[in-house]
């Protein structure tokens, strides 16, 4: 037998996709949101597949759900270390922001001086540019902690309502 290169598996996933993405506007379009209505649900129900094809994906997303029901533990833990990992990258940057910062506002103004020999008006300049820099930072910094927050909020929530969806599937019986 012969063996799939990586094109030929990229090539079957473009597939894939692009006959899901067809299904999904025929149903929309042609079906008002019911695969039934839609022109290839009418073709299957005519060829009489339609019920067969039902209880496929319907063993499919029963098998599905169990193995994310077996799976989520190990998710939650997932996520909480990568959760935890981003908190303390931020935390660091404000850390070694304050470190330099401080330095940086002691040995400024003395080693500035030197440029105003050489080019005049050149350590306005540069103080305006820093001043302009550290505010710009503070700004991305908590709006980047604020939206970090609202991103935990709505994937707290989305995972409440996957997790239901999932329950539900996993206590179904396959056919």
């Amino acid at each position: 037998m012969q063996r799939l290169t990586s094109k030929c598996k990229w090539g079957c996933i473009l597939i894939i996709l692009m006959l899901c993405i067809a299904l999904y506007y025929d149903t929309e379009i042609n079906g008002q949101g019911l695969f039934e209505a839609s022109a290839t649900g009418k073709l299957l129900t005519n060829a009489g597949l339609l019920p067969h094809l039902q209880k496929g994906c319907h063993g499919v997303m029963v098998a599905i759900a169990r193995a994310i029901k077996y799976v989520n533990p190990y998710i939650l833990i997932v996520t909480q270390m990568v959760e935890n990992l981003w908190q303390q990258l931020v935390t660091d940057a404000g850390n070694i922001y304050e470190c330099f910062k401080g330095s940086f506002a002691g040995n400024w103004t003395v080693n500035i001086g030197v440029f105003d020999q050489y080019a005049p008006n050149l350590s306005q300049k540069l103080k305006s540019f820093a001043a302009d820099a550290m505010g710009s930072y503070n700004e991305t910094a908590s709006v980047m902690e604020d939206s970090f927050n609202q991103i935990l909020l709505f994937a707290g929530q989305y995972n409440k309502e996957f997790n239901k969806k999932v329950d539900e599937y996993a206590q179904r019986k396959m056919f």
